[in-house]
């Protein structure tokens, strides 16, 4: 279990873009929120990140254009949230499952 846990530290910090972490600035999390979002902290640096919901949660979809945030491989229904960090499996444009990431 240790090792588990130090092996997913070491995957999160590869994540964190070179010259530290990055989060929100005051303007952006005023813009956030603007936009029907919510500003949330992520683990374990606390980086902020803007998180917010998609126009067309739940509805089906078989290609990444179905959807305003991304058509998710498993359940072929568009994401609740709009991804703004995070790696995250979804169905490309033409209906293949890549893996983004987004910082």
């Amino acid at each position: 279990m240790k090792w588990a846990g130090l092996a997913l530290l070491a995957v999160l910090a590869a994540c964190v873009p070179e010259g530290g972490a990055r989060s929100l600035t005051e303007a952006q999390e005023r813009r956030c929120m603007a936009r029907g979002g919510t500003v949330q902290a992520a683990a374990p640096d606390g980086t902020t990140f803007c998180q917010r919901p998609s126009r067309d949660a739940g509805k089906a979809c078989s290609v990444a254009s179905d959807c305003t945030s991304f058509c998710d491989p498993d359940t072929f229904t568009c994401s609740a949230e709009i991804p703004e960090i995070g790696c995250f499996s979804m169905l490309d444009d033409n209906g293949e499952e890549v893996t983004e990431c987004y910082e």
